[in-house]
């Protein structure tokens, strides 16, 4: 339980809404069945860079679940562009502490 309460100490900037949400729990569904879907959260759902500044990496041979965030950008004329941006994520159960020499996930 330390653990996970190192990885809710940094919190993740993709929290995009329900329909990012909706997307991820679906594709965990399909991977790994309903349990892990349904305790899917957000904060505890990062990018490759953010869990390797936590020192976890994703297990081998597991692939990121893709989703479609918005990025808001000022162009050159002070107006707010909204920009599509395919992010990869990595739930916790696709992720190990550095060190680990199991296969097991970051709950472990």
């Amino acid at each position: 339980m330390q653990q996970i309460k190192e990885i809710l100490a940094a919190p993740s900037p993709y929290r995009n809404g329900e329909q990012s949400a909706a997307t991820v729990k679906a594709e965990l569904r399909r991977r790994f069945g309903s349990q892990i879907a349904n305790e899917y959260r957000p904060e505890l759902c990062r990018s490759f860079a953010q869990w390797k500044k936590l020192l976890y990496f994703p297990i081998p041979n597991t692939k990121a679940i893709k989703i479609v965030t918005i990025i808001e950008k000022e162009n050159g004329r002070g107006e707010i562009e909204k920009i599509p941006k395919i992010v990869n994520l990595f739930n916790i159960n696709q992720v190990r502490k550095l060190g680990s020499n199991t296969g097991n996930s970051a709950r472990s």
